[in-house]
């Protein structure tokens, strides 16, 4: 009786100790508790590792590298798996529905190397050594696969042979670094469940395969990023009803053909230039349709001088615009102003040196990004540039500008729904009183990498008082703070004083208090380290005796 109740208790612990990660069916790997997954990351591997038979179903085992082996720089790297080849059965014993070996340099595999994974295999991600063609034959058999992504093998040229009969049903194909150079226009017509499509990594690649893709009218993902791409052809998509999304980032874009969008911009949610070489000219092309469904446009780190005129005329529902990296000279008063569902936008390191009354007149704005306007460090005009409601901006970047200081403060005013500001390296040399005033709901102030010492007053916070948790000052010259500032706020727990010469004297016992009463982690971040009296210098702050001015004891701490 004993010996059963023992017996049964071991299966019991045995059971759960696999799915608790504290025993493991795969070899030199672990199991990650409660998401079923089997972790054989860079671990160093050579093959396969020996499998324990488990009923237990489960959701992926990756051995991803995060380091590519076929890549000289990581030939000492001990730890990336380098699985060159897969053995007949290799899995066996295994119940899983995605294996990942991404980037794990697999060179050959047996025919049955994916062997009793006909039924359960949904998802599998291979990665090649660069030198072979991918193992179609040993794919033959997964019945049942729905998302398959290939890397670093070669296919120069992508046929109508790809079309395994086991392929015809996935939904998602990636061709990732598979030196491509063209698609014909027969490989893919076969695949009529495929929603997501990405060709990407074959930079010479450099004509668009309008025929492959128009015979995949079910897709509505299509991403071609990290190609040699240089135009966008007329009706381009004309052939995908469905196609939601589209990414053609850095490739070498600087023409978008007449008649590029036809058919697709009413279904369009997300379209993705980034890293292309278009122009002013180039982006003109977005006034010619009406984007019913764009939601998010990214066009950073171009060649776009100016907006175009009634660029954004039609995209009434847009609801993130990235204009960063470009060279934008000027915001002009009607630039975004059919916008008026806009959430987040980011104009940040351009050319810009004037931002017109109203510019930024955006009603549903909630993030806006405005950070080094101009990359050649020349002023910037912002007057009344934030003018009208904004009732739902929450946060600011307006570090690494040069500002006219009285239009800033003035524009600062304005934000009165702002929780997030950020004035960093704006040459402030110091704050007015009561500068934020009208802020009285930011949470998170970054002042860094000014000049506004070698006194900050609490007065000049004002505004703040009940809403102020995290206060940046880093670099700003400062010697010592009010020590009415750790007392009339009395949310702050988070400052930051890395880079100025504090003076450890008895006007400091505020901030000391106040950083002793603190977590060890908030109080490390404050980085709050004495200049001077020559005896503390270099001291942290807390750990300073603080004295008065002829070396005596402190006092009793004034009123605030």
């Amino acid at each position: 009786m004993h010996i059963y109740r023992l017996a049964s208790l071991t299966y019991v612990f045995l059971t759960l100790s696999v799915t608790k990660g504290l025993l493991c069916p795969v070899q030199n790997c672990r199991c990650i508790d409660n998401q079923k997954i089997i972790d054989c990351r860079n671990r160093g591997l050579k093959a396969i590792p020996k499998i324990t038979p488990s009923d237990l179903v489960f959701q992926e085992i990756s051995f991803e590298n995060s380091d590519d082996p076929s890549d000289r720089n990581n030939d000492n790297n001990a730890d990336i798996n380098r699985i060159s080849t897969i053995q007949a059965n290799a899995f066996k014993g295994l119940k899983v529905r995605k294996i990942n070996l991404g980037r794990a340099g697999v060179q050959t595999l047996d025919q049955q190397s994916f062997s009793g994974l006909e039924s359960d295999l949904e998802a599998l991600v291979l990665g090649g050594n660069r030198l072979s063609p991918p193992p179609l034959d040993s794919l033959k058999m997964l019945k049942n696969l729905k998302d398959l992504e290939l890397q670093n093998f070669v296919v120069p040229t992508l046929r109508k042979s790809f079309a395994i009969q086991s392929l015809l049903q996935l939904r998602s194909l990636k061709l990732v670094n598979m030196q491509l150079r063209f698609i014909l226009k027969d490989s893919l017509e076969e695949f009529r469940s495929l929603k997501h499509l990405e060709v990407s990594g074959n930079r010479d690649m450099r004509f668009f395969p309008v025929g492959a893709i128009y015979s995949v009218p079910s897709l509505e993902e299509l991403v071609l990023k990290d190609n040699g791409l240089v135009k966008v052809p007329g009706w381009a998509f004309f052939g995908l009803p469905n196609l939601k999304s589209l990414d053609l980032s850095r490739n070498q874009i600087d023409t978008l053909r007449p008649d590029a969008f036809r058919n697709v911009s009413n279904t369009l949610e997300k379209i993705y230039l980034t890293g292309n070489l278009l122009t002013t000219s180039s982006i003109s092309e977005f006034s010619r349709y009406d984007w019913e469904r764009l939601k998010n446009l990214r066009l950073l780190y171009n060649k776009i001088t100016r907006i175009p005129i009634n660029f954004s005329t039609k995209m009434r529902n847009l609801e993130s615009l990235e204009l960063e990296l470009n060279a934008i000279s000027e915001i002009t008063s009607v630039d975004f102003r059919p916008l008026t569902r806009l959430k987040y936008l980011d104009l940040s390191d351009n050319l810009i040196t004037k931002i017109w009354p109203s510019a930024l007149d955006l009603p549903a704005i909630e993030t806006l990004r405005l950070v080094n306007l101009n990359k050649n460090n020349a002023p910037v005009v912002i007057e009344n540039a934030f003018r009208g409601p904004k009732q739902f901006l929450t946060s600011v970047a307006l570090m690494e500008n040069r500002f006219n200081a009285m239009d800033l403060w003035n524009e600062v005013a304005r934000l009165k729904s702002v929780q997030e500001l950020d004035l960093s390296d704006n040459g402030l040399t110091n704050l007015p009183r009561s500068a934020f005033a009208n802020n009285t709901k930011v949470k998170t102030l970054t002042i860094s990498n000014n000049n506004i010492g070698p006194y900050l007053s609490a007065s000049q916070l004002d505004g703040l008082q009940a809403s102020l948790q995290q206060l940046g000052l880093n670099s700003n010259g400062i010697q010592t703070i009010d020590s009415c500032l750790f007392t009339e706020f009395p949310k702050l727990h988070m400052v930051t004083l890395y880079g100025n010469p504090l003076s450890c004297d008895c006007r400091l016992r505020g901030l000391k208090t106040w950083m002793e009463s603190l977590d060890f982690l908030y109080a490390y971040l404050t980085q709050a380290k004495c200049a001077s009296p020559e005896s503390v210098l270099g001291v942290m702050l807390t750990s300073a005796g603080l004295t008065g001015s002829g070396g005596g004891s402190c006092g009793p701490v004034a009123q605030c």
